[in-house]
């Protein structure tokens, strides 16, 4: 009876003893892999700094109390390596360019369950329980990133996940000043930005979906009572345009068109504060009527040192309800037709009927023409105090432009810049364009017996 009492607690002992052997050994095991991959990791970061750094920050010399810069140790004469990292741990360096690559969109939502069934059926992982038990045991569930990633066949589950918590691959796009709306579409089209054109369209002609900006309130086709009594209004294109602040930016390569444009829009309120806004009430005129007139500007001059006189003699026109005359307008009404802007324009061109024409009217368009850059705003914001009394400009085909405030004057340097030009365009066969007006030239198209473009393209 004793000996049977023995073996029993001989056999308990010794599976006790296997449990603890056993719970060790995955102790040990778990111990083992969790240094690994703390080690991989950090090789992971080492791969991804060695790409975005590949020029180490030198370190900044010594100075003394006085300022001085003190000769250095020899120490710091070395410059610091810059990291380094093996071929097995650039796994996590998959771009679009790596043979192989296979590009994953994370959506804003995705679940660890949606990103290991997409990467199963991209073929990248072989077993979705398992990806979602290492990204659970990982402590990645919560930090996958939407956007755009490239992976690829034979990655390590851990590559596959270290990737996919990185920032999503990005390209850069510098939208120039004076784009227009669509060369502002034709600009993320050839940097190879995905984006659904009829639904970006569809916003920026009713932008009722961005009223949370207070710009994107005072629009006037935001109003219908304002539209109403200004029939004109209606021939506005494109409410938004003016409004895409032009800078350079960071897009996911899958992004969607609403959020393409609240990345501009969002650039424009920072840029614009109130002190923008208190300034043109201070002028009497509506924020939307100061970027219609910076975006001529921006058309008509692309010197900083030009946009103020260039507004002063707008303004002055306005103030005078006289006509503007610029061909910047006229170049947009070429755009819209399909046609290239041209340096001077034609009597054909300058009668298009259009309430973007200010040949034919003492008005401005219904809206902005392009998206002015900040120089531009400022200056339609604060003209030219200097000369007060610019009515005239015309431009010397060199980007700048000869500023008049009288007609004797303002013919004197059409003679003198422009004529030149035109006799070069007729020589080269163009010749649609017609003479530029003179005093001799019968009725004026302005009827106010100012003849002469004011402005070139």
């Amino acid at each position: 009876m004793v000996s049977k009492k023995v073996s029993r607690t001989a056999g308990v002992l010794l599976v006790f003893l296997l449990l603890v052997a056993a719970l060790g050994a995955g102790l040990v095991l778990g111990y083992t892999y969790i240094l690994k991959q703390t080690d991989r990791f950090a090789a992971y970061d080492a791969a991804i700094e060695a790409r975005d750094n590949p020029t180490p920050t030198p370190t900044p010399l010594p100075t003394n109390e006085a300022g001085e810069t003190e000769a250095p140790p020899v120490d710091i004469l070395a410059p610091t390596p810059a990291p380094t990292y093996d071929a097995d741990q650039a796994d996590v360096l998959v771009d679009e360019h790596t043979p192989g690559a296979i590009m994953l969109f994370i959506e804003r939502g995705d679940s660890p369950d949606d990103i290991a069934e997409r990467l199963y059926n991209l073929g990248v992982i072989e077993n979705r329980a398992l990806f979602k038990l290492l990204s659970k045991f990982n402590g990645f569930d919560a930090l996958y990133q939407a956007g755009t990633h490239y992976v690829k066949r034979g990655m390590t589950y851990d590559a596959v996940m270290y990737t996919l918590t990185q920032k999503p691959q990005r390209l850069r796009v510098r939208f120039a000043e004076d784009l227009t709306y669509p060369e502002f579409k034709e600009t993320l089209q050839k940097n190879n930005i995905v984006f659904d054109e009829a639904e970006m369209d569809r916003l920026v002609e009713d932008p009722r979906t961005f009223l949370d900006y207070s710009f994107v309130q005072g629009l006037p086709t935001m109003n219908p009572e304002l539209v109403a009594a200004y029939p004109s209004l209606q021939q506005r294109t494109w409410p938004l345009q003016g409004y895409l602040f032009p800078d350079t930016y960071d897009f996911d390569l899958n992004t969607d068109a609403e959020e393409i444009l609240r990345t501009l829009l969002d650039n424009f309120d920072r840029k614009i504060t109130q002190k923008h806004y208190d300034r043109a009430e201070e002028m009497g005129r509506s924020f939307d009527t100061i970027m219609t007139i910076a975006s001529i500007i921006q058309m008509e001059s692309g010197v900083y040192e030009d946009m103020a006189k260039v507004s002063r003699v707008f303004h002055n026109r306005l103030n005078n309800e006289d006509y503007l005359q610029s061909c910047a307008t006229i170049n947009y009404l070429r755009k819209l037709n399909g046609q290239q802007p041209v340096f001077i324009v034609s009597h054909a061109d300058m009668a298009i009927e259009s309430r973007y024409n200010t040949y034919l009217g003492p008005w401005l368009p219904p809206g902005p023409i392009c998206s002015p850059s900040l120089n531009a705003i400022m200056a339609a914001l604060y003209p030219d105090i200097d000369s007060p009394n610019l009515y005239y400009f015309a431009a010397k085909g060199d980007g700048t432009n000869a500023f008049a405030t009288t007609l004797e004057e303002h013919e004197a340097n059409i003679a003198r810049y422009l004529e030149p030009l035109q006799q070069q365009a007729e020589a080269e066969g163009q010749a649609s364009y017609a003479p530029l007006p003179t005093a001799a030239d019968g009725e004026p198209l302005q009827g106010d017996g100012d003849e002469g473009a004011i402005g070139g393209a």
